[in-house]
């Protein structure tokens, strides 16, 4: 049987990933609450598609031609149904972590030639340019992101540390945020997290980014 993971939620409607029995290939299945029509992306399972996120009629994703390889990141329309290339280079493997506007955050370590030290650095993808740039200057890799507006939030691994970044002013700021909590959303001024005890039990936290 497929297995299922990732839900996002947009509005009115839901997208999810359905995966294969043999956990290499996949598709992503979008619903219509209002309408109970499906959509899906990759619909014969001929690749592996995964880190789906939604805005408005777009979706991005990283696909591979299966789930060990490396993703490159993909924009669908919903309103065209037509696929485009975003992010192709041979060179890194790209993780989409997030979309708003115009805006693109995504994840990105380099694989060819190999490095000795692998991170994770997030950068900032503006789809009217085409251009992309790093926002993070840690060597700690991105632990998890999101964005809403001009508001970019990433935490890091091992240091635990929480950072804001503005996108009109592209400065970046510390947030006094005790780890280990891991971010799931941001909405307006206010932030999602998620922190588990030593029983795994987990808690959610809302972090007002008001003052910020």
């Amino acid at each position: 049987l497929p297995k299922f993971g990732i839900l996002k939620v947009y509005e009115k409607k839901l997208l999810w990933l359905e995966i294969d029995p043999s956990g290499r290939k996949s598709r992503i299945i979008i619903y219509d609450i209002i309408s109970g029509n499906k959509k899906y992306i990759g619909s014969d399972f001929d690749m592996f598609y995964d880190y789906p996120q939604i805005y408005e009629n777009k979706i991005i994703y990283a696909k591979s031609s299966s789930s060990s390889d490396q993703g490159d990141i993909f924009l669908y329309d919903l309103n065209t149904e037509q696929e485009e290339p975003l992010l192709i280079d041979s060179s890194y493997s790209d993780t989409p972590r997030g979309i708003f506007g115009n805006y693109i955050i995504f994840s990105r370590y380099q694989v060819s030639p190999p490095v000795s030290k692998v991170v994770f650095y997030l950068y900032l993808y503006d789809l009217n340019t085409k251009t992309y740039k790093k926002i993070s200057s840690s060597e700690n890799s991105v632990a998890s992101a999101a964005i809403w507006g001009n508001r970019i939030v990433y935490s890091t691994y091992k240091t635990g540390k929480y950072y804001l970044y503005d996108i009109v002013s592209s400065t970046t700021k510390n947030l006094p945020i005790e780890p280990p909590e891991s971010v799931v959303a941001l909405y307006e001024d206010k932030m999602t997290l998620v922190k588990s005890d030593s029983n795994l039990i987990a808690s959610v936290f809302i972090f007002d980014l008001s003052n910020n």
